[in-house]
């Protein structure tokens, strides 16, 4: 499960499909266990991008910039989802609120969360347009040679 040409790396896709095949199998367990893994994930990013073994030169910061805008933008569609099936939940005659906190019915609760992810989504989607054009970018930015050549060997 590694990255061809990349010695050690893993591949993502062949890790996450191990776990979690985007056809399923689909449950409650393995569902919020593959949102618990996104949020390990970005705990990681957060340690490795600390310092210089993280992120070495313009090129790594620009693959990982890239990434980030492809989960950013990949976010919203899940959080609609999970609005919509939240929804569905709060209309099923068996569903209840507990009375804790400020008194509210089963369909206020969904409207609430429904109105939150809204703007969850309309803020990450805000993130990931930032995200991708700081990608494109960073895309930009290289580390020169000695002599002021860049890998190629050409002059910029």
């Amino acid at each position: 499960m590694t990255r061809p040409g990349a010695t050690g790396v893993p591949d993502p896709e062949a890790v996450v499909g191990a776990v979690w095949p985007t056809d399923g199998p689909y449950s409650e367990q393995r569902t919020a266990t593959a949102g618990r893994a996104v949020a390990e994930l970005v705990r990681y990013l957060n340690y490795a991008t600390r310092g210089v073994a993280g992120l070495p030169d313009p090129a790594g910061a620009y693959l990982l910039l890239g990434s980030v805008a492809t989960a950013l933008q990949r976010l919203p569609q899940a959080l609609d989802q999970i609005a919509r099936r939240f929804a569905e939940l709060a209309a099923d005659p068996a569903a209840a609120i507990d009375d804790l906190g400020h008194p509210m019915g089963r369909q206020s609760a969904a409207a609430v969360v429904g109105a939150d992810l809204a703007a969850a989504v309309s803020g990450v989607a805000a993130a990931a347009r930032h995200v991708a054009a700081a990608h494109t970018v960073a895309g930009r930015l290289y580390l020169a040679g000695p002599n002021g050549d860049d890998a190629a060997g050409g002059e910029r």
